[in-house]
């Protein structure tokens, strides 16, 4: 499974890459923003922009707290992780915030 946020900062092209770590035998493979806030670049597990195989997957489901943490659950399932580096992009705050309201207000008139 892979995940990516939304808002168009993680870099696609970095994908193979971290595929590739999967294929070497990464259970969990975070991509980590060199260019992120100092916390988040010590702890790439906590990122949204992941790969995980099925049975990572199958223990964080296994969690059946309401209000799970994902980002800070993952790195808690004991699995083996590998991390590739990328630069996050720059983005338009106004631009993508108010995209999904437009196409909103399209469709619902």
């Amino acid at each position: 499974m892979l995940t990516i946020d939304a808002e168009l900062q993680n870099d696609p092209a970095i994908i193979p890459a971290m595929l590739g770590e999967y294929g070497n035998g990464a259970d969990i493979v975070a991509g980590q923003p060199v260019n992120s806030h100092p916390s988040a670049a010590a702890q790439p597990m906590i990122a949204n922009f992941r790969v995980m195989s099925k049975r990572a997957v199958r223990a964080l489901l296994a969690y059946k707290e309401h209000d799970l943490s994902i980002a800070t659950t993952i790195p808690m399932l004991g699995f083996t992780t590998a991390s590739v580096a990328y630069t996050l992009r720059k983005i338009n705050t106004k631009k993508t915030t108010s995209r999904p309201l437009r196409i909103a207000q399209k469709h619902l008139g």
